[in-house]
């Protein structure tokens, strides 16, 4: 996005987003990862997965997703959003 502004990064639209990680998702990929703690990725990541056919994983997601199953949580049954959470 070329931004450097943390306050402008968290303004980066869905769209915008979802536009990316299509540019970024290239035949026989098996995931994209989106790293950036500050894009507002949770609303987009099932709808991507299910448009690419691939795994979406932020840094967020993988964030919350190691902190439940450090803690012994199951991520099946969390709000945490994807493919990764079925793991």
């Amino acid at each position: 996005f070329e931004v450097s502004t943390e306050a402008i990064v968290a303004r980066i639209t869905a769209d915008a987003i979802k536009r990316a990680v299509r540019a970024a998702s290239v035949d026989g990929a098996d995931a994209v990862f989106v790293s950036c703690t500050n894009l507002r990725t949770v609303d987009v990541i099932d709808d991507l997965e299910d448009e690419l056919g691939i795994a979406i994983v932020t840094s967020n997601q993988a964030l919350a997703w190691d902190m439940l199953t450090s803690a012994g949580i199951s991520t099946a049954q969390s709000a945490v959003p994807g493919r990764l959470s079925k793991t």
